[in-house]
């Protein structure tokens, strides 16, 4: 069965998802950009040798990377791959939306490379559209995992947002 894994720092939106204790969330989380307060770079680290061995990792897993506040526009996604995965080196991760197109910025793509960044060109969904919107609900940008099981991969996931909240509600 799969396991949905948190990695945002944040509470869980389903309440179901495997916590992981020892995130870093401290990796560039809502970086300014072009001296706005409304547009911004998110950053978030998924270091899959942090989840606990009680829970068994499947080749369809999803790890919820970065919280996408009620809003919020998606501009761009991507991943950058910062330690290879040693074992399953044909895992692959897709990167997009559970809420949306789980893979609207990137199509499958794998990790047994160090220092690869996946852009969201591997994928239109979204940037065709001119990014994604949370504006019913808040909800997270995730990797996907297919083809295998991933064992010790660390990537730092990243998202350029925009704050569309009304200035009173901000």
């Amino acid at each position: 069965m799969a396991i949905t894994v948190n990695f945002t720092g944040k509470a869980g939106i389903a309440g179901t998802e495997v916590d992981i204790t020892g995130v870093v969330t401290d990796v560039g989380d809502s970086v300014p950009v072009a001296d706005s307060d409304r547009i911004g770079i998110l950053k978030s680290r998924v270091d899959v040798g942090l989840i606990p061995s009680s829970s068994t990792k499947t080749s369809s897993d999803v790890y919820q990377a970065i919280n996408v506040p009620k809003y919020f526009k998606v501009i761009d996604a991507w991943f950058e791959v910062i330690e290879a995965e040693a074992t399953n080196t044909t895992a692959c991760f897709a990167l997009g939306i559970t809420g949306g197109t789980t893979d609207g910025f990137v199509t499958a793509a794998t990790c047994a490379v160090k220092d690869v960044s996946h852009a969201s060109t591997n994928a239109s969904t979204y940037s065709a559209a001119g990014g994604w919107s949370s504006s019913a609900a808040a909800d997270t940008i995730d990797l996907l995992v297919s083809v295998a099981a991933f064992t010790n991969v660390v990537v730092d996931v990243y998202a350029v947002v925009v704050d569309m909240r009304a200035t009173a509600n901000r």
